[in-house]
């Protein structure tokens, strides 16, 4: 592992989490990894870690100097004579924090390559940097000429080739910040450019209101957000490159000023006043059932109005109150918005959109009333998201937020997998207790070359896998642990059918797994997404199963969410069927065996359940009755058997029930699934039925 990085500022600690790739996510097992502290004195620290990608060396040192607000990373990537050409890597640096907000690249093309890389093309995108209110850390990649992220993580890469005999040097440098200010990282770039300086100075004070403790002068340039710098009691100063900006002031629950258009000057001072800022409104929000008028959980997502650029000046995400269900409070500033109210919408019900005029100095109150159109849970079937993350490494949701968001998704048992740690999994589970919804402890554990879902596990006890093993390694250890294992987005560039297929995977493919996550089971323009991939692939094993030599494996759904608040919980989600009380037990029983369907909307019913086999006289028919259902209309059904359509019903969203019978002629032993889709082209994907068929 690279070094972690902690820091104290403002009595915050902070873990930012910073290491080279040598071709961005592609898998990369080492051969060796070895980590020494080059040099420890009062003056100066080094720390050296050297680790291979194939047949290239790469040493990199992290040094920190005494007295100073940066960190140095230097990584030497040298090709050996006897080395092959690598042609069109992509090496640079990810950044990672824990926690706050991040911000950057400034100036990404709206272009992206064949990966889904973006351009940095401009001379101050090559840093990035996490931030909250007290705090800010910034990454620069002077040579970066492309850039990847999600929530909570960021990289700067530069496009490279690798030839025989030749040596390549990378240089980063990370900077550490008191303050939420951007500005000291736009000038450092700036500084490294050469660039010359003016000064934007004067007072942010709304009329009529106590003086702001802690204004924001936010810079545009090019109609993008460069930098802010926060200021104190009232005032602002912001150091800028010589130029023309638009500027605006802002501050916490007030809105925004008018832009303005300003010109730096070399050595000068232009000063500025902003005094048109408005307050904010409270909004109180109650959400009921349409009919019962019993409070419901939900997700409250504003749009319009303007989104501060600045994260922790406000959310546009909201959600009802775990102890006061079905209530909501949060500010907006003065402004015309909609209210987009959702519970467990796509699979249960329909989002309700409020619009909502906020004038200065009048709070509102909004009811919402949310209609539950079916209710699978009556039918023995429960639903979980299996693949999410809290604030763990690159996740930034809390564990409160985590529970609140999917229990507004309409979620039956709470979940967390965070990457190789159960830190947060304990208190997810006390939080789900005092709302009496079970919670399910899962890990992900995260090597270079796949990812692994590890479900159940006991959070009372160490976690006992370990990440850095051998493929057969983490499925033994997963599975003396009592759990199953779930192989996580596996055809992406670290996943594990990816890795197999390049011969990646650290001791070789073993196929001791148990389950196969599905992202998304919607079919893309282009047919070729990693799910449709993955759904391929399991077909072609479901083929195998039917030697009993080989194992079955089943499909599992997970949003693999880390952000609660730009992306929904159980978008994609896991039915199960339970029989009796709906535990975590037996979830996870019917789990593995099969008794489980994949949806992102649609929800079936079946008279002969998913997972298990039934016998067919030769020249017999197999009989399954099949309810399909979608909020929004089904549009039709397709029996897949071995891999193929052997049956369809069109519907064309007349209804949002459809009841069938498939009387279906199995030529030998065979598998069939359905797939329902909706009028949105959203799909449920069920585990199979196993028909044997014998003599008679």
């Amino acid at each position: 592992m690279p070094p972690l990085f902690k820091m104290v500022r403002c009595n915050q600690n902070k873990i930012t989490l910073i290491d080279f790739l040598p071709n961005a996510w592609a898998a990369w097992p080492n051969t060796y990894q070895k980590v020494t502290i080059a040099e420890n004195t009062p003056e100066r620290g080094v720390i050296k870690v050297e680790r291979d990608y194939n047949e290239i060396r790469l040493v990199t040192t992290y040094t920190l100097e005494k007295g100073s607000k940066y960190v140095k990373i230097k990584t030497v990537a040298t090709n050996p004579p006897e080395g092959k050409v690598y042609k069109d890597l992509y090496p640079g640096y990810s950044f990672c924090t824990t926690g706050g907000y991040m911000f950057g690249p400034y100036g990404l093309s709206s272009a992206k390559n064949d990966l889904g890389y973006n351009e940095v093309n401009e001379p101050y995108g090559k840093y990035v940097l996490g931030y909250d209110e007290g705090y800010a850390i910034g990454m620069h990649f002077a040579n970066a000429n492309f850039h990847d992220g999600g929530t909570g993580w960021k990289d700067l890469y530069q496009k490279v080739t690798f030839s025989p005999g030749e040596e390549k040097v990378f240089e980063s440098v990370v900077q550490f910040e008191p303050g939420a200010s951007t500005s000291p990282f736009l000038k450092t770039a700036a500084e490294q450019k050469g660039d010359s300086f003016g000064t934007i100075s004067g007072t942010i004070q709304p009329k009529g209101a106590t003086i702001v403790a802690n204004p924001i002068l936010v810079v545009e340039k090019n109609n993008q957000p460069l930098a802010w710098v926060v200021g104190k009691d009232g005032l602002y100063s912001i150091d800028l490159p010589e130029g023309d900006y638009t500027v605006y002031a802002v501050a916490k629950d007030y809105s925004p000023s008018v832009k303005v258009p300003v010109t730096v000057v070399k050595g000068q001072n232009l000063k500025k006043d902003f005094s048109d800022l408005l307050a904010a409104s409270n909004v109180a929000v109650t959400v009921t059932g349409k009919d019962s008028q019993i409070p419901v959980n939900a997700r409250i997502k504003v749009t319009g109005g303007t989104p501060p650029v600045v994260g922790f000046l406000g959310a546009s995400t909201f959600f009802t109150d775990l102890k006061n269900p079905g209530i909501a409070n949060f500010k907006l500033v003065p402004g015309d918005y909609q209210l987009e109210v959702t519970s467990g919408e796509k699979f249960l019900t329909r989002k309700q959109v409020i619009p909502v005029v906020i004038k200065p100095g009048e709070d509102i109150q909004v009811k919402a009333e949310i209609q539950t159109r079916f209710y699978p849970s009556v039918y023995g079937w429960f639903s979980s998201d299996l693949h999410h993350h809290s604030n763990i490494l690159d996740g930034i949701t809390d564990p409160t937020a985590l529970v609140q968001s999917q229990l507004a998704s309409r979620l039956d048992f709470t979940f967390v997998s965070d990457h190789d740690s159960i830190k947060n999994n304990k208190e997810i589970s006390d939080i789900s207790s005092t709302r009496k919804v079970p919670s399910i402890s899962a890990v992900e554990v995260s090597p270079i070359w796949a990812h692994f879902v590890v479900l159940p596990l006991d959070f009372t006890k160490p976690l006992a896998i370990d990440p850095t093993g051998t493929a057969t390694e983490i499925i033994n250890q997963a599975h003396q642990a009592g759990a199953v294992i779930s192989l996580a987005h596996p055809y992406i560039a670290y996943g594990y059918f990816y890795s197999a297929e390049a011969d990646k995977i650290p001791g070789g493919y073993d196929p001791n797994f148990d389950l196969i996550e599905l992202q998304s089971t919607k079919v893309t323009s282009k047919g070729n997404s990693p799910d449709e991939k993955t759904l391929a692939k399991v077909w072609s094993l479901w083929n195998e199963s039917l030697d009993s030599k080989y194992k079955k494996y089943y499909l599992t759904g997970g949003t693999d969410t880390h952000d609660v608040w730009n992306s929904v919980s159980g978008r994609i989600r896991t039915y199960a069927y339970i029989k009796g009380e709906p535990t975590p037990e037996g979830y996870i029983n019917a789990l593995k065996a099969g008794n489980s369907y994949v949806t992102e909307g649609p929800l079936v019913e079946t008279s002969k359940m998913f997972g298990e086999t039934f016998t067919v006289e030769k020249g017999g028919k197999f009989t399954i009755r099949i309810q399909a259902l979608a909020v929004d209309g089904v549009k039709k059904v397709m029996v897949i058997s071995e891999g193929k359509v052997v049956a369809l019903r069109n519907f064309e969203g007349k209804t949002d029930k459809e009841h069938m019978t498939f009387a279906l002629s199995p030529e030998g032993t065979t598998w069939y699934s359905f797939i329902v889709e909706d009028v949105n082209g959203n799909r449920a994907v069920t585990n199979p039925v196993w028909v044997n068929v014998v003599s008679k």
